[in-house]
């Protein structure tokens, strides 16, 4: 007989994760027959992801044990058999979409009667929403898609509950009142449909730090390393094999964790570092687009060898790195430049070349002889084509390269004016050494290019800065130099010894004479070069605050090498300067920026 009963089982409606069901399914007997009805029967959801999966588990209670379950939905027919407890379970291998669906469930009683219920299953949870990826916008849009129509949406993150309605097309929108300080943030979405079911997911939206002006500071941080079993918590994980001209590595460098946006990017600052190398090449760190024979780091056999390079990304956020000889490349990032800001991303493009028969689809035609104290090189920078314009352009930024000398000497890259006694490239007698210099134009737009021995120079531009208060240009003027008796006129005195693991040196970045500000200034544009060191290490520049294992000028064991580097302040206006190995260092600062006005 059938008593209309489920053995003390309910057949109203009950949710679970995302789904919600208006029957049950089962088949528990009370006087020892199949009564016919669906016995306690629950569908589940999950989260997966922030989304509730489209795979509910469908359930059901107080069933025969031993007997078969057949569940059909959708297009699926899925069978199981009734554990010892009578319970039993069946989870949909093709996902549903957002809907209502009507579940055939069959079994087989203790007599061998076949028994046969239904139960709807709705999805109420979106497929998708919320935000991903990174985002500059302090009040960005939350939404949401394939949500029943009609459904409540309450959002709630930081201090703010947000509430709007599905619409007929299963869409709703959001947006905080209140701007979301730089991190990431929570959501707590809850959907609850006209029966009251309701689902709560929760998602995770990211703030990243921009300024007005475009150009913003991170870092430094690893963001990949080509090299067997290094660097496990790089931000990219790429294939771990040398760089060459048969395999240009691509790399996303947009959407790096709280570090760069989704969207925006126009170009990265990197320092591009090639090790591991038998026999001498370069890199060319450039938009994946056309490659222009041109340098960013140019590497020795076996030498371990870094450069500062501020790279266009292409219209996916990525950086290709190609390699004229096979090298293991290490990059780290310190910071972004915005599509529209102060800083836009050109090339790379040869700007001039002085050895002869060399270059000769260069930008600018120059006299085919070595530089030297004798002869100073100027050159117009500005109006280069499609490149830079003829007005409105504070500096330049350049890759800088010196090769063909007969002896060891430095370049100065300065704006034609009163000529400090820095260097903006060390080179050896004989060697090919490129350094990344933001250089100061004149007032006519020029540059101009000193050499203390005779060396060819090579150019090449991948930017310009606008001229205006985001970024102050400076000499280049001499901030600091640890070796005793060096460099008395320099803007800081600091401890004449050498900078090591046990000993990292701070210094005042601010209030430097006339040519910083006592604040309103988030980073300077800095040459750091090593030299006396008795072993090869590295020096790493940061804001003083968490070291991260990164590089900002690598050195060999007695050389003189120098980076370019852009260094974001510490609170107080410092830059801190660690070494792994004892090392003299020598500061040069090329230019400010400004910090966001509150």
């Amino acid at each position: 007989t059938t008593d209309g009963t489920t053995g003390g089982a309910t057949t109203g409606g009950t949710t679970t994760g995302g789904a919600t069901t208006d029957g049950t399914t089962g088949g528990a007997t009370t006087d020892g027959t199949t009564d016919g009805t669906t016995g306690g029967a629950t569908t589940g959801g999950a989260t997966t992801g922030g989304t509730i999966a489209a795979t509910p588990p469908i359930t059901g209670s107080g069933a025969v044990p031993g007997s078969t379950v057949t569940v059909t939905i959708g297009d699926e027919t899925l069978t199981t058999i009734v554990d010892d407890n009578g319970d039993w379970t069946v989870t949909p291998l093709t996902p549903l979409g957002p809907g209502v669906y009507v579940a055939t469930v069959t079994f087989t009683d203790a007599d061998g009667d076949p028994v046969t219920a239904t139960q709807t299953v709705t999805v109420i949870a979106p497929s998708s929403g919320g935000t991903t990826g990174g985002t500059t916008d302090t009040t960005p849009e939350i939404t949401g898609t394939g949500a029943v129509p009609g459904s409540t949406v309450s959002v709630a993150i930081e201090d703010e509950i947000l509430t709007t309605t599905v619409d007929d097309n299963g869409n709703w929108t959001v947006t905080p009142l209140t701007p979301l300080s730089p991190g990431v943030h929570v959501e707590l979405i809850t959907i609850t449909d006209a029966d009251g079911n309701s689902v709560t997911t929760a998602k995770e939206v990211t703030v990243i730090a921009s300024s007005s002006s475009g150009s913003n500071l991170v870092g430094p941080i690893r963001v990949f390393d080509t090299r067997s079993g290094q660097s496990p918590d790089a931000l990219r994980a790429v294939t771990k094999k040398q760089v060459s001209g048969g395999y240009e590595l691509e790399v996303q460098m947009t959407e790096l964790a709280t570090f760069t946006p989704t969207d925006g990017v126009g170009a990265v600052s990197m320092n591009v570092v090639s090790t591991g190398s038998r026999a001498a090449g370069y890199i060319t760190a450039y938009d994946c687009g056309t490659r222009e024979l041109v340098a960013s780091v140019n590497f020795s056999a076996g030498e371990t060898v870094g450069n500062a390079v501020i790279a266009p990304v292409s219209a996916d956020g990525t950086v290709c790195f190609y390699s004229s000889t096979p090298t293991d490349i290490v990059v780290d990032m310190n910071g972004w430049f915005a599509v529209g800001g102060t800083f836009t991303a050109v090339g790379p493009k040869r700007v001039f070349d002085t050895r002869s028969g060399q270059s000769p689809n260069s930008s600018r035609v120059v006299v085919k002889k070595q530089v030297s104290g004798g002869y100073e090189l100027e050159v117009q920078m500005t109006a280069l084509g499609a490149f830079v314009p003829a007005n409105g352009v504070g500096a330049v930024s350049l890759n800088v390269t010196s090769t063909g000398s007969a002896s060891a000497g430095f370049i100065t890259v300065h704006s034609c004016g009163a000529r400090e006694l820095v260097s903006s490239v060390n080179f050896p007698a004989g060697g090919t050494v490129g350094n990344a210099v933001i250089a100061p134009l004149s007032s006519t737009g020029t540059v101009c290019f000193y050499s203390s021995t005779p060396t060819d120079i090579v150019v090449d531009i991948n930017g310009w800065f606008a001229a205006g208060e985001a970024f102050t240009t400076i000499g280049p003027k001499r901030v600091f130099d640890t070796r005793p008796g060096q460099s008395p006129d320099s803007l800081r005195a600091v401890t004449k010894k050498q900078v090591s693991g046990r000993y990292e040196l701070e210094v005042q970045m601010t209030e430097l004479g006339r040519f910083t500000p006592a604040d309103g200034m988030s980073a300077v544009s800095l040459n750091v070069t090593s030299t006396g060191s008795a072993s090869a290490g590295f020096i790493t520049v940061y804001s003083c605050g968490t070291r991260e294992l990164v590089a900002s000028v690598n050195f060999p064991a007695g050389g003189t090498v120098g980076n370019a580097v852009i260094a974001p302040l510490s609170a107080d206006g410092t830059v801190c300067f660690y070494s792994s190995a004892p090392t003299d260092i020598v500061v040069d600062i090329s230019a400010w920026f400004a910090a966001e006005a509150n």
